[in-house]
């Protein structure tokens, strides 16, 4: 069975579910809430954000470059792809441009009871959007 960081970021990779079970779905991973940059946030809003992220990137695609483990802690450097074909949400929403964008990343997780329960994130894709 794949661990929670697997589980993760196979439902980023592939988008979260269609229906109510999403939020479910989502909690297999993580902890509800989870902690993001030191803020909670709840299954309902991690799906809300994948959903929107998908929405906004056609043929979303990730590879993981590197992962360390180390006790509860894991660090996994991924590069992620996908064509701009809707507005990419957040404080500052970029509209589409049709381009296909690549960004690196860097998630920084706390598994606790095979679930995340905390993740830094640090990522690229967002300021290659604004480009």
């Amino acid at each position: 069975m794949p661990d929670a960081i697997e589980r993760a970021i196979a439902l980023w990779a592939g988008g979260p579910p269609a229906g109510t079970g999403a939020e479910e779905t989502f909690r297999t991973a993580y902890t509800d809430p989870v902690l993001i940059n030191g803020t909670p946030t709840t299954a309902a809003e991690l799906v809300a954000r994948a959903r929107s992220t998908h929405a906004a990137l056609a043929d979303l695609e990730f590879e993981i470059v590197e992962r360390i483990d180390d006790g509860a802690k894991s660090a996994v450097v991924f590069r992620q792809s996908g064509r701009h074909i809707g507005t990419f949400p957040g404080d500052d929403p970029v509209p589409p441009s049709g381009a296909t964008v690549t960004g690196i990343g860097i998630d920084v997780f706390t598994v606790e009871n095979d679930r995340i329960a905390q993740i830094w994130v640090v990522s690229e894709l967002l300021a290659r959007l604004v480009r």
